[in-house]
């Protein structure tokens, strides 16, 4: 069953920050403390953001003190990518900046190492950039080049070593300048099989990189690659990775997907027939930090001023929906709450967006609960209160102890089978509507689903009733 489109709900927090107003954060990154950290490309220092308690604290030295490579415009542009390594800690590449930045996620901790871009240095002070790193099997962190490099780097977390690994196998299509080197220009995803697939602007191929035996292969598009540019970051959903792409030259105000079957290294093109809505796509092209994202519901979302754009790739539909702020904000960060949190680009306001917040409203309708029921469903959930009192990990590992998520559904109801446990009114309904929104996918039966004897709803609903007669929320501390 294809999951149909639901409209989703928006809203903004308050985000009072020192800054320079303009062009604050390009990407944000969720931690392994559940805190959602913004590198800055333009502020001064990191801000972490809590969304359990909707805090907001700046944290680290000022980065505006320590010596720039180069400037944007009227403005810093000191960082604009960030990946987390195995110990939680967030690397940043230096962009505008000279050192690379270390954020500590479980320890809430800045540093700016003493490390600089490799190279000589006339590529170290030139307007040499890298974007879009990933972290490979080897526990180094990997990067695509961008702008006058030709090399993919190497980022050693653990000895703090740098270096240029392997040249790209073919000559630039086109040279990029530098008045378009601040566009997103390049990707690079880690794949489940251990390989790293990157793409460049300048380039008409994919590249396969695999790290240990630093082996690098082109896989050829079936289309004029090279007449299309990034739109942010790629993504990886299962196996295949899927890259937002704008036209250009020719091709200019078309919008498509390339997608990389890692399985068998072949490209595709997915084109998107979207009409211009109101300047949509001139908008994109005006702002081309902004990069794309995943949510728990299956879609890629993209946030452009107004308007989220969200792409099934299972049903390959497209729709446009209307957000009930204006304003420019970074990529979003889905947190563990099932809510996607979007750090503003420059303003001060943080944007908050629930995917599927209309499906579980209409599941919730169609499930018989009585409006009580259904009211505190939206309350506050009593996770919030109680990571706040036990800690995160203990709560859910709780949760998942008495309400595990489950890969059988309830035939006749079309209901998960925890979604039954509810009905029993003896566990607390907003841990179930937790449990819906960070996996919303399995609250759907499988294709072809045939209901055995083992699997029978009495029987689900016996077992779903004995877990929750084990379990009350208001004895979660004899459990902690």
């Amino acid at each position: 069953m294809v999951m149909e489109f639901y409209p989703s709900v928006s809203s903004t927090i308050s985000f009072k920050i020192e800054s320079n107003e303009k062009r604050n954060f390009v990407k944000s990154i969720l931690g392994l403390d559940g805190c959602i950290y913004a590198i800055p490309f333009n502020a001064p220092r990191v801000v972490k953001f809590d969304p359990r308690t909707k805090s907001i604290e700046e944290i680290g030295p000022d980065l505006t003190k320590y010596e720039q490579r180069f400037h944007y415009e009227d403005g810093l542009c000191m960082y604009k990518d960030g990946v987390m390594g195995d110990d939680g800690c967030i690397f940043c590449i230096p962009f505008g900046a000279r050192y690379f930045l270390k954020i500590d996620s479980l320890h809430s901790t800045v540093e700016v190492m003493n490390i600089s871009l490799a190279g000589s240095s006339d590529i170290e002070n030139s307007f040499c950039t890298y974007s879009c790193g990933a972290l490979a099997k080897d526990g180094c962190i990997y990067y695509m080049p961008s702008t006058n490099a030709d090399c993919i780097l190497k980022f050693d977390p653990n000895a703090h070593v740098i270096e240029n690994v392997r040249p790209l196998l073919q000559s630039p299509v086109h040279d990029i300048g530098q008045s378009n080197m601040f566009q997103q220009t390049s990707t690079l995803v880690a794949a489940p099989n251990g390989y790293l697939y990157g793409y460049s602007n300048r380039f008409d191929h994919v590249v396969q990189f695999e790290p240990f035996a630093q082996s690098l292969h082109s896989i050829s598009a079936p289309f004029q690659l090279e007449s299309f540019q990034c739109l942010g970051d790629g993504i990886l959903i299962n196996d295949c990775i899927y890259q937002i792409l704008i036209g250009s030259q020719e091709t200019e105000g078309k919008l498509c997907i390339l997608k990389v079957d890692t399985r068998n290294m072949s490209l595709g093109k997915i084109d998107l027939d979207i009409v211009d809505r109101s300047g949509w796509l001139e908008l994109i092209q005006s702002q081309p930090f902004h990069s794309p994202f995943v949510a728990n519901d299956g879609c890629i979302c993209l946030q452009i001023g107004a308007h989220l754009f969200r792409y099934n790739i299972n049903s390959q539909q497209c729709v446009f929906e209307w957000i009930d702020a204006f304003g420019e904000w970074c990529s979003g960060v889905q947190s563990d709450d099932g809510i996607i949190y979007c750090l503003p680009y420059y303003g001060d306001k943080l944007l908050t967006i629930d995917p599927f917040s209309g499906f579980i409203q209409n599941l919730i309708d169609s499930s018989g609960l009585s409006q009580q029921d259904q009211n505190c469903i939206l309350e506050k959930p009593i996770f919030d209160e109680a990571a706040l009192a036990f800690g995160f990990e203990k709560t859910r590992q709780v949760i998942q102890r008495f309400f595990p998520i489950a890969d059988q559904v309830c035939p006749l109801t079309n209901l998960h089978s925890f979604m039954i446990a509810a009905s029993t009114k003896r566990c607390s309904l907003d841990i179930i509507y937790f449990l819906l929104r960070r996996n919303p996918s399995s609250l759907f039966c499988r294709d072809n689903y045939a209901c055995s004897d083992r699997t029978s709803p009495m029987m689900l609903q016996n077992d779903r009733k004995r877990k929750a007669d084990e379990y009350h929320p208001d004895s979660l501390q004899r459990f902690v």
